[in-house]
C-alpha cells in the first residue's frame, strides 16, 4: 500500500527555502477544475439496493400508423408488440490516500483536507472519463468530415458536417436537450434555438469557432439557458470545450493517425489524427448508479485497522464508485469525425 510519508512531501526548488524565515503562501495553488462534460448529458435510471448487479433497460416499438380505410365488419390485421433489451453489469471504481501520524504532525497543509479535495475531484474526472469512452463508441449516427470512413479523414470541419450532424439528430427523432429561448431584457441579448449539447476538443474549437454562423456565448447572452462550460452555438448545436473530449482508440484525447495522409492538417507522421464532435439526444446514453452505494468517501482514522496497525501510524481516505452506463439509442449519439488545423 502506498503510503505518504513526511520525507514525500519535496519541492521542486532545488534548495528548499527555510519556513522559519520565509512567508508560507498557506493559500495552495489551484489544479485544473473539470466539469462533468459527458456524465451530465445521461440519462438517470437507478438500480435498487440488493437487487443484483444486472440491470436490463427496455424499449417498446412504435407501431406504425393505421392510415387505411376500415372495411365495415371486418376486424384489421392487428400489431404486435416488439421490444429491445439494453443490458449493462455494474462495476466499482475507487481510489485511496494514505497518510501518516507523523506527515501530519509535522507538515504546515491540513493533509486531509487537501486530501479529500483532490480524491473528490479525480472521482467525478474519472467517471465522467468513463462515460466518455461509453458514449462515443457508438457505431450508428457517424459523420466523416470527408469520405465515408476515418481512415479517409483528411480536411477539418465546415458547417455542411454541422448541418448534417443537426439534420442526423433531427431525422432519427432525438430529442433537443437544451432548451432556447427568446430576447432576455437585458440589452445586447438575443434568442437562441433549442439545441443538442456536443462535446469538442480545444484543437477542434479552433475550427469551430472561426465558421461562419457560429455565435460565441456572450454574444447572445441567454439568461436561464446556459449551462457551465458552454461555450457557444452553431444553429441547434450548443459547444463545450472539453480537455479530454476524445477517445476513439480507448484512453487517448485523439486518435493519432487514424486518417487518410494529409501533411497541412494536424497529423502524426503524414497521417491525420482525428477529432469527435460527439452531440447527445435525449436518452442516447444512459447513467445507472446503485441507490444508496453510487459513491461516498471512505474515512479511516489512525489507529483503525487495529493490528494491521498496531501503533496507530496510518490513516486513509479514499471514494469507491459503483455504476454502469450504456448506450441506449445509437441514432441519438451523433458523431462527427474530423480532422483539425495543423
Amino acid at each position: 500500500m502506498p503510503t505518504m510519508e513526511s520525507g514525500d512531501f519535496v519541492t521542486s526548488l532545488t534548495s528548499p527555502p527555510d519556513v522559519t524565515q520565509t512567508y508560507y503562501d498557506t493559500n495552495l495553488l489551484m489544479n485544473a477544475e473539470y466539469y462533468l462534460f459527458h456524465s451530465r448529458w445521461a440519462s438517470k435510471r437507478s438500480l435498487k439496493h440488493r437487487q443484483g448487479q444486472n440491470i436490463i433497460l427496455r424499449r417498446y416499438a412504435y407501431f406504425a400508423q393505421a392510415l387505411g380505410a376500415l372495411t365495415e365488419g371486418e376486424p384489421p390485421a392487428g400489431k404486435t408488440l416488439s421490444l429491445t433489451d439494453f443490458q449493462a453489469v455494474l462495476t466499482q471504481r475507487g481510489d485511496f490516500v494514505a497518510l501518516t501520524d507523523f506527515a501530519q504532525f509535522t507538515q504546515r497543509d491540513e493533509l486531509l483536507n487537501i486530501a479529500s479535495d483532490k480524491l473528490g475531484k479525480q472521482t467525478g474526472y474519472t467517471m465522467d472519463s468513463v462515460d466518455r469512452d461509453v458514449a462515443v463508441a457508438g457505431t450508428g449516427n457517424i459523420i466523416y468530415a470527408n469520405g465515408t470512413a476515418r481512415t479517409a479523414v483528411s480536411t477539418i470541419i465546415d458547417g455542411n458536417d454541422l448541418d448534417r450532424l443537426i439534420r442526423s439528430m433531427q431525422t432519427s427523432g432525438a430529442r433537443m436537450m437544451i432548451s432556447g429561448n427568446g430576447p432576455q431584457s437585458g440589452q445586447g441579448t438575443n434568442p437562441v434555438m433549442p439545441g443538442y449539447p456536443c462535446v469538442i476538443s480545444p484543437e477542434l474549437y479552433f475550427d469551430v469557432q472561426n465558421l461562419t454562423g457560429y455565435r460565441s456565448v456572450e454574444t447572445y447572452k441567454a439568461s436561464g439557458t446556459m449551462f457551465d462550460g458552454e461555450m457557444g452555438r452553431y444553429k441547434n448545436l450548443v459547444f463545450f470545450v472539453a480537455p479530454d473530449a476524445d477517445a476513439l482508440n480507448a484512453g487517448a484525447k485523439i486518435f493519432n493517425s487514424g486518417g487518410a495522409t494529409n501533411s497541412t492538417v494536424e497529423n502524426t507522421s503524414g497521417t491525420v489524427n482525428v477529432h469527435t464532435v460527439l452531440c447527445f439526444g435525449v436518452e442516447g446514453f444512459t447513467h445507472v448508479p446503485l441507490t444508496g452505494e453510487s459513491v461516498g468517501m471512505i474515512f479511516h482514522k489512525v489507529g483503525s485497522a487495529g493490528t494491521a496497525d498496531p501503533l496507530n501510524q496510518v490513516g486513509t481516505a479514499g471514494w469507491k464508485e459503483t455504476s454502469t452506463r450504456l448506450r441506449t439509442n445509437e441514432s441519438w449519439l451523433g458523431r462527427i469525425e474530423t480532422g483539425v488545423t495543423l
